[in-house]
Parts: C-alpha cells; sequence; structure tokens
C-alpha cells in the first residue's frame, strides 16, 4: 500500500514492510534493526529506513537476469 507519508508510526511502518506491530516494538525496546524517532510518547518510522531496511533483506536469486537456466547452459 503505497503511501505518501515520510513519516509513519508503528501501526503503519509494520504494515509497509510486512511485519507485525509487536515485532517493531520488540526491535525498538531492544534498539536493533530499525532507527525510529521519539518525541515524547510518539514513535515515528522515516519511510527510507524502511525502504533501506527491506533492501538489505533482498536475496538475489542465482540466476538472476538469465533469459533461460538450463543445467546444461549456466548462465
Amino acid at each position: 500500500m503505497p503511501t505518501n507519508k515520510r513519516f509513519l508510526n508503528t501501526p503503519e511502518a509494520a504494515q509497509y514492510i510486512g511485519r507485525h506491530r509487536s515485532t517493531l516494538d520488540k526491535w525498538r525496546e531492544a534498539k536493533i534493526i530499525l532507527p525510529f524517532y521519539r518525541q515524547g510518547k510518539a514513535i515515528r518510522y522515516d519511510t527510507d529506513d524502511l525502504d533501506r531496511y527491506m533492501t538489505s533483506i533482498k536475496i538475489e536469486p542465482i540466476a538472476y537476469g538469465c533469459p533461460q537456466v538450463s543445467r546444461a547452459s549456466g548462465c
């Protein structure tokens, strides 16, 4: 679901990256995985950081870019 908002609250950020809100809560408590902003009680995640996280977990297949993979050709 695309959004034009740059800063998302926890439920929005969780949906943005396909995780459960409780996962982001645990990561934030442990201060791991995602940077966040706190202003008083408000927690916000920058969509640029969320995009970088998604890019960091991307796995490229071995045959990425091969028009056709066969055992003989090996690309």
